[in-house]
C-alpha cells in the first residue's frame, strides 16, 4: 500500500503502531503518486541479519546479500539485559518481513563479499529512478582491508610442509572457509580458498602450534583487498610450547 515504506520494521503481532507512524503512512498516502520520488531515501531503515542463500536461489557473489529482518527474542529481563536476536521466521513469504536484496556500499567498489552468514547489519531502503521506483536496500560496514572471521583447515603445502623448528622456519598454508564451515571442503558453507599463507609475520624459526588438517578447524581472520582478492591474515598460529616434568622427592 502507499507508504508502506514508511513503516520501520516490527515484530508481526505488534499490539499497537505509534501516532508518528500512523501519520507518516497518512500523510504519504496524500501526496500525490503515493508515496516517495525516484532516486530517494525512502526512510525505511531496520536492523537485519545476513542469512543463508534460500533454496532455489542463486547465491551472490558480489557486494549483494541475503538479508532477513531481525527481532528481540529476550522473554525475561529488563533493559539492562544483553539483547538476544533472532531473525523474523514466521512471516518469510511476507514481502514486508520475508528476505531481501541488499547491497554493502563498501564493498560495491571492489565486488567483493567479505561478510559472514549471521553478522548483523543496519539496513537502509532507497527507491530508484525507474517510473514508478523500485524500492533497493543497502547497508555500508566494512569494505577492503576489514577483517572478518574465518574458519582454517592445514592443507599443504605438497613439498613438506613443515610446523618449524630450530633453525626451520614455519611453511603451512591453509584451506580458508566461511565461519559456519564444519570441513575444510566448505560443507555447511563456503570455501574463499585454498593453500594460503597468512600475510601475519612468522617467526624466523621455531615451533608453532598450527590449525590441523581435520576437525572442527580454527578460527582466523581474513580480508578482502581493493581488487577483491582474498587474503588471509592470521591462521590462529601460536608459538609452540612443551611442558618439562620435574620430579619430586
Amino acid at each position: 500500500m502507499a507508504g508502506a515504506s514508511h513503516i520501520p520494521r516490527f515484530r508481526p503481532g505488534a499490539m499497537s503502531l505509534k501516532a508518528d507512524h500512523l501519520n507518516a503512512i497518512l500523510d504519504a498516502i496524500k501526496t500525490p503518486g503515493g508515496g516517495d520520488g525516484p532516486g530517494s531515501v525512502t526512510g525505511d531503515s531496520w536492523w537485519g541479519i545476513i542469512v543463508a542463500t534460500p533454496d532455489g536461489w542463486e547465491e551472490y557473489t558480489d557486494a549483494r546479500y541475503w538479508v532477513q529482518p531481525m527481532h528481540c527474542t529476550n522473554d525475561e529481563g529488563d533493559e539492562d539485559s544483553q539483547p538476544e536476536i533472532d531473525v523474523i521466521t514466521e512471516t518469510e513469504d511476507d514481502p514486508i518481513y520475508g528476505v531481501v536484496t541488499a547491497s554493502n556500499l563498501a564493498e560495491v567498489a571492489a565486488s567483493t563479499h567479505g561478510l559472514p552468514v549471521g553478522f548483523p547489519v543496519l539496513v537502509r531502503a532507497l527507491n530508484d529512478e525507474q517510473q514508478p521506483p523500485i524500492t533497493r536496500y543497502v547497508f555500508c560496514i566494512g569494505g577492503a582491508g576489514a577483517l572478518f572471521a574465518v574458519r582454517v583447515w592445514r592443507d599443504g603445502p605438497a613439498e613438506g610442509p613443515t610446523e618449524g623448528d630450530h633453525v626451520t622456519k614455519c611453511n603451512l598454508t591453509y584451506a580458508v572457509c566461511t565461519l559456519p564451515s564444519t570441513a575444510p571442503d566448505g560443507t555447511g558453507g563456503k570455501v574463499l580458498g585454498l593453500l594460503m599463507s597468512p600475510m601475519k609475520q612468522r617467526p624466523a624459526t621455531g615451533l608453532q602450534a598450527c590449525p590441523p588438517v581435520g576437525g572442527a578447524g580454527w578460527v582466523g581472520l581474513a580480508c578482502y583487498d581493493e581488487t577483491g582478492a582474498l587474503t588471509l591474515y592470521d591462521a590462529g598460529e601460536m608459538w609452540g610450547t612443551h611442558y618439562c616434568e620435574t620430579e619430586t622427592a
